[in-house]
């Protein structure tokens, strides 16, 4: 993987996106695990922890192309038809 491409996944702007303003502090004990959950699922992980989430992610397109396909199709139908 490319220096770039990984820059892009790993660097995904944590900071700024996940801290919440200082007027919110009375909500931060209700949602600190939820806080934590998110910055350890967009933490990036190891080259292999990397790619085994690239290759979920692929898989799930791929999963989900034919349904998009039928969609695109279907909306040319109706503009055909319309």
């Amino acid at each position: 993987m490319s220096k770039l491409a990984a820059g892009i996944i790993n660097g995904v702007a944590l900071t700024g996106f996940l801290t919440p303003p200082e007027d919110q502090e009375v909500f931060d004990s209700e949602f600190n695990h939820i806080d934590e959950a998110l910055r350890k699922n967009l933490a990036p992980g190891t080259p292999p922890q990397e790619i085994e989430r690239m290759h979920g992610q692929l898989q799930k397109a791929a999963e989900l192309f034919p349904s998009v396909l039928e969609l695109c199709e279907h909306a040319a139908n109706v503009r055909h038809l319309g």
